[in-house]
């Protein structure tokens, strides 16, 4: 699952694939088959999600890798070059690394703070339990 935050040990190749409206499903499709049989079993792979546009002219891939190394390698597998050969004869890629700067959501709990409060949710339950108080309910 892609998880976006800040991580100065990930690296994130977003490539933004220009294609015919005919052909988007096709490299849709090629792209998907090249991550479940070829990156996903890669060192250093993170995760990877595909978006495509509405008007049919763009796939967009979002790519982690653990560093700048990890994503150096996966070229480094022959069956990688096919396949993104195949890939590249059917559309034109403009891809980049970056690096997460800023993230934002509407739930102001991150996930350690959710932990956090199941424990001391636990916690609360366990010492009505234990001093035998009627339990209060959480509102």
């Amino acid at each position: 699952m892609t998880i976006i935050k800040i991580d100065k040990d990930i690296i994130t190749l977003i490539n933004v694939f220009t294609v015919d409206p005919s052909k988007q499903q096709q490299l849709i499709d090629t792209l998907v088959e090249t991550t479940k049989h070829v990156w996903r079993l890669q060192d250093g792979y993170v995760s990877a999600s595909i978006h495509k546009s509405q008007d049919m002219r763009k796939v967009v891939n979002y790519v982690q890798y653990k560093g700048k190394e990890a994503f150096d390698k996966r070229l480094d597998n022959p069956e990688a070059i096919i396949r993104m050969n195949k890939v590249l004869s059917m559309a034109k890629a403009d891809g980049h690394l970056y690096d997460v700067v800023f993230t934002d959501k509407k739930n102001n709990l991150q996930p350690s703070s959710r932990v956090d409060l199941k424990i001391t949710v636990r916690a609360l339950l366990l010492y009505q339990f234990r001093t035998a108080r009627k339990p209060c309910r959480l509102q």
